[in-house]
């Protein structure tokens, strides 16, 4: 699940070069990645078993929250915000995947 979300993000990052703040940012890439349905194939996949999926979605929704409270209408600098993302996304052990394709 780690991978299929940092591919997504990798693919996003052209549509958030726009982004000025934090906010705009949690708001931008929210709205793109339930856009994407992401949420939905998560929740399929918890209704089928296994919640490692919502956990995650839980994971990526607390964050942005946080950040966004924390240091929303702080300037961003999109590729920094990606690879701090990926770098703590990636440390996530509950979800028994591996970070790296």
């Amino acid at each position: 699940m780690r991978l299929f979300i940092i591919k997504i993000l990798d693919d996003f990052q052209e549509k958030f070069a726009k982004v000025e703040n934090y906010h705009q940012a949690v708001k931008t890439l929210y709205n793109w990645l339930t856009d994407q349905q992401v949420d939905q194939v998560l929740l399929n996949q918890a209704n089928d078993g296994d919640d490692r999926g919502q956990q995650t979605w839980k994971l990526l929704l607390s964050t942005l929250d946080e950040v966004d409270q924390l240091i929303g209408d702080k300037k961003i600098q999109p590729k920094r915000f990606f690879a701090n993302s990926k770098r703590r996304f990636c440390r996530c052990q509950f979800l028994r995947y591996s970070c790296q394709p």
